[in-house]
């Protein structure tokens, strides 16, 4: 898994739009555990709800694809 998140990384640090959909993606988890906290089905310091996600994000900078799986 550091491997994936090393190259998120370098991809967040070299194209803005990247960084605008990890944002996101940040964001959406932020509002996901305070929701989960303030209906009281975990604590901010306590055991956390595990869940995941399947996420394709392509460029199309030439007309051709280029896709980067993250399995979560």
């Amino acid at each position: 898994m550091p491997e994936i998140t090393e190259r998120l990384q370098l991809l967040r640090q070299a194209d803005q739009d990247v960084a605008s959909i990890l944002n996101v993606f940040d964001e959406i988890d932020r509002v996901y555990k305070a929701a989960l906290e303030a209906m009281g089905l975990t604590s901010a310091e306590g055991e956390t709800v595990g869940n995941s996600a399947s996420v394709t994000i392509t460029f199309r900078p030439d007309e051709s694809a280029h896709s980067l799986t993250i399995n979560g």
